[in-house]
Order: C-alpha cells, then sequence, then structure tokens
C-alpha cells in the first residue's frame, strides 16, 4: 500500500497530506533510501522519520490497514525501534526548542551576548522576569551546573508593536503599529518605528488625543498574549496625574467634539466642513 497512506493511518502523523510533505521534503526515508509518497510499503519494511531537532524515529512497519482506526490498535501496525537519546541529545534539542542552538547542535551566539548582555536572562512563561532563572537558582535544572534554563528565550528584546500590544497599551498590534508610524509613540524621548527592540527600563511616552500623554517605564518584556492582569505587570506606569486646568481643557475638547451616532459611517461633505468650522479652520 502507499507509504503517505499508511504513515497517516498509522498515526505517524496527523494527516495525510502532512505526511505526502515529509515525503516529497526528504524527511522520510524506507530501507535506508529516500522515497516519494507514492511508495509502497510491506511488512517488514524499516522507516525512518526525521522529526526535527536532530530526533529520528525509526519504526517497522508490522501491519498494513488503508482505513483509520482507533489510536490504540494504529499503533500495533508498527514497532517502534527508535534508540534513546543520550543525555547530551535531550540538552541540545531543549536548547534548540528555545533558540539557544540551531537543529545542527552548534550553540551560536545569540543577540544579547552580541550585545553584551547577560545570556541567560531569562522570561517566564508569563512574560515576565523571574527571580528563579538566569541566575544559577533554577530548581529544575540545577544538575545542569550552570542554572541555565532551556524553557525560555535569552534575548532580553521584543519589538516594539508587540510588546504594546502584548501589554495591553493599544488593543491590537495594528493599531499599535500604526501609532509608532504616526508619530504617537516615543522611547526614551524619540520617535521610533515599530519595528524598534525596546529593553526593560526604556521609558515609553504615548500620546492619546485630547492633550494626554500616558508615561510607562518597561519593568518586563513578553511576545505572548497574557491575561490583563498580568500584562499590567509588564510595565510601571508613571504619567503625572493632570491638573485641575488640564481636565477641564480636555472635558471642553471633548464636548466641542461633534457627537456622532455609532455606526453612521464616515462623515459627508457637508459633515466635514462642519467639523472644521467647530475646530476654528476654513
Amino acid at each position: 500500500m502507499r507509504l503517505d497512506v499508511w504513515l497517516d493511518v498509522a498515526c505517524l502523523f496527523k494527516t495525510r497530506s502532512e505526511a505526502k510533505k515529509a515525503c516529497a521534503g526528504g524527511k522520510v526515508d524506507v530501507n535506508g533510501q529516500g522515497v516519494k509518497p507514492h511508495r509502497d510499503v510491506t511488512e517488514g519494511d524499516e522507516i525512518e522519520i526525521s522529526r526535527g531537532f536532530g530526533r529520528h524515529q525509526k519504526v517497522i512497519v508490522r501491519g498494513l490497514a488503508e482505513k483509520h482506526m482507533p489510536k490504540t490498535e494504529a499503533r500495533l501496525l508498527y514497532e517502534d525501534v527508535t534508540p534513546k537519546a543520550s543525555p547530551e541529545e535531550i540538552e541540545l534539542r531543549q536548547m534548540a526548542r528555545c533558540g539557544r542552538t540551531d537543529k545542527t547542535g552548534t550553540v551560536p551566539v545569540s543577540n544579547a551576548e552580541k550585545r553584551g548582555l547577560s545570556p541567560f536572562s531569562a522570561i517566564s512563561k508569563y512574560g515576565h522576569f523571574s527571580q528563579d532563572h538566569g541566575n544559577g537558582d533554577c530548581p529544575r535544572f540545577q544538575d545542569r551546573g550552570n542554572g541555565d534554563c532551556p524553557r525560555f528565550p535569552y534575548d532580553a528584546v521584543v519589538r516594539l508593536d508587540v510588546w504594546l500590544d502584548v501589554a495591553c497599551l493599544f488593543k491590537t498590534r495594528s493599531e499599535a503599529k500604526k501609532a509608532c508610524e504616526g508619530g504617537k509613540v516615543d522611547v526614551n524621548g524619540q520617535g521610533v518605528k515599530p519595528h524598534r527592540d525596546i529593553r526593560e527600563g526604556d521609558e515609553i511616552e504615548i500620546s492619546r488625543g485630547f492633550g494626554r500623554h500616558q508615561k510607562v517605564i518597561v519593568r518586563a518584556l513578553a511576545e505572548k498574549h497574557l491575561p490583563k492582569a498580568e500584562a499590567r505587570l509588564l510595565y510601571e506606569d508613571v504619567t503625572p496625574k493632570p491638573s485641575p486646568e488640564e481636565i477641564e481643557l480636555r472635558n471642553m475638547a471633548r464636548l466641542a467634539t461633534p457627537f456622532r451616532r455609532p455606526g453612521a459611517g464616515t462623515p459627508d461633505k457637508r459633515e466635514r466642513r462642519e467639523i472644521r468650522k467647530m475646530k476654528g479652520r476654513s
């Protein structure tokens, strides 16, 4: 029977299309030879599958089937003869998963090390810096000798628009990107682009309209969304409280803005003319 069909039925790939791509991409060998998806397999054939991060799974075909079946029965179609990984291989795979090494096992110099930062600047799964990682105190990996925890990324920089979205300072990343491109976001007193890298300690100023400016200090980095309660731990809001005069001016500005019913759409020519008059423009 066809190789891609058998790999799908045996649950060695999620779908037949994935199995087909793997065969076409040279990630599947049968009896030590690269094969095409339409190759026929028979009982006793040895199949080797490249799984990434240096892992190779070896199985021997023990049965054939063309129709899907429960996983417990599908596992009877093959015998897994993959040799157990050595501790060194396991460590390299763990480091590769967090970007510390490439798939060949070579340890590259990280961006943080190039910038003279600590390569062990670890970020917890919630995005904020953990006191237990990066300083030799990781309880799960103390036996590795250096306390270097492979679960977390090492480069202590994140794109500005990504961080603004994750920190819930803007509703979406596209809004954050537009604000950066429109000159409404400054980092350390300078106008920036959305792709600017930020670090812990950077001061960010955001123009919010009606004369309001929000100032925050980056306290931690994260690239993935998290609950709002935890997102607020990523920064410290140091915006000065507005004076009574500023509050009054903002209220007046809000009242001067013409009210539009939600869902009314874009103002037409006549409405735009009235808006310009109210704003004092010709």
